[in-house]
Order: C-alpha cells, then structure tokens, then sequence
C-alpha cells in the first residue's frame, strides 16, 4: 500500500492525490486493529519485559495525532476505548499548527549539517 507512488507521493514536496486521505484512513484503521490485538493478547508480556511504558506512549502518539487529523473514529477505537480515556486524561492538547513555517531569526546565526558556523 504504502510503497504505490500513484497514492503516497516519493518526493517531499509533491502534491497529494486524492487517494491519499482515503488511504491514510484505511492504513490507520489498521494499525489500530494491530495495537487492540498486542493490548489484548501480548499485554503482559509487555509489563513482563518492562516495554509497557513505550507501548503506551507509542499508541498515544498514534492516537492524538491519528484523531487530530481525522484518519480514525470510534470505531475503530472502541475495542481499547477504554484504555484511549486512560490515556488521553493526562493529554495536553498541541497548538494548531502554524499555517505558514516559521521564519529563522535574522539574529540567529546559520547552521550546517547541525553544526553552528561562526
């Protein structure tokens, strides 16, 4: 799915077709099938190795920002909604993001490759 240029565009700046939504949905929906299978049948080995704590914050991630962009419902939330409540308590809700990219200061100097010049 994911490897069909024709829906998920290579290139960083190319434009989406409209396909891509509908997709995106879909691969969502997916993944949220997988996590309520790993929280339902391997959630104790999670805790057993220690691993519960990413887990968690990792199916979070996935959620807010899942949510935030409307590529899942409650449908396909509902076999975890439970735990999704649990998690989403603690959430603080990010800003919107900025219409246009925020601009570098003119007083910052330039960055290389991540090292300052100067």
């Amino acid at each position: 799915m994911t490897s069909d240029a024709a829906v998920f565009p290579p290139l960083e700046h190319a434009a989406y077709p409209a396909a891509f939504r509908p997709a995106a949905k879909a691969l969502c929906g997916r993944l949220c099938a997988i996590y309520a299978h790993m929280y339902h049948r391997h959630f104790a080995n999670f805790v057993e190795t220690h691993s519960h704590v990413a887990v968690n914050a990792f199916f979070k991630r996935f959620v807010v920002f899942s949510l935030r962009h409307d590529l899942i419902g409650p449908a396909d939330l509902e076999p975890v909604a439970e735990l999704v409540q649990n998690l989403l308590r603690t959430h603080k809700k990010p800003p919107p993001p900025p219409s246009t990219p925020p601009r570098r200061s003119a007083s910052l100097p330039p960055r290389v490759a991540g090292v300052q010049t100067t």
